[in-house]
């Protein structure tokens, strides 16, 4: 799934083994792979959904 346009991103830089990085420059899209694994993960959709959990109680109610 490709990034929002106007979505501001960073740079994160990660050691990792040979192996690993050698893993990771024989993919055309590195970057959307770790991206991608990332995401998939259930920590990451836990996160997440805190987040928009936390962001909706500052929203101010209607009714």
């Amino acid at each position: 799934m490709p990034r929002a346009k106007k979505r501001p991103t960073f740079i994160k830089s990660l050691r990792v083994d040979s192996e690993t990085k050698q893993f990771l420059e024989s993919l055309e899209n590195a970057n959307e792979f770790v991206l991608q694994l990332l995401q998939s993960t259930d920590d990451y959709q836990k996160f997440i959904k805190a987040l928009r959990e936390k962001e909706n109680q500052n929203q101010p109610k209607l009714f």
